[in-house]
């Protein structure tokens, strides 16, 4: 983690291919600000080594415990990336922005977790509108 950049490296991230480091930006998506979540996180766990002090083991079984306790039927932890990739485009987030954070290895993989409708197509050119008359 480095806060003065504002990124994030992912230590052996997942890849076809290889297990890979992965530098990333980390970027505010609607009003979740992640290097807010970063500095509680540190407090609550009290490991100022590493941020998510956890096994992914232990992050899978949890996750799966929380859904069924909730009555969340159908849902992966993986589903999560997808939702937030689809935020970043509907923030009107450009496809290199989106490739750089999500860290897909190349645009065929990040289209299928895109879920662009015409009118978010049309809420953004409004908010590229109110852009150019305000600036």
């Amino acid at each position: 983690y480095n806060e003065g950049k504002s990124t994030l490296i992912i230590r052996e991230g997942k890849n076809p291919n290889k297990m890979v480091d992965r530098t990333i930006p980390l970027v505010t998506n609607r009003d979740i600000n992640p290097m807010a979540l970063i500095a509680e996180q540190k407090l609550v766990s009290g490991n100022f080594e590493r941020i998510f002090p956890y096994s992914k083991d232990t992050v899978s079984t949890t996750f799966t415990r929380a859904c069924q306790k909730l009555g969340i039927v159908d849902l992966r932890f993986h589903d999560l990336r997808h939702e937030a990739v689809s935020q970043l485009f509907e923030q009107g987030f450009q496809i290199q922005h989106v490739i750089a954070i999500s860290r897909h290895s190349d645009l065929k993989q990040l289209t299928r977790y895109t879920n662009i409708r015409p009118e978010d197509i049309l809420k953004h050119e409004e908010k590229l509108k109110k852009s150019a008359t305000s600036g």
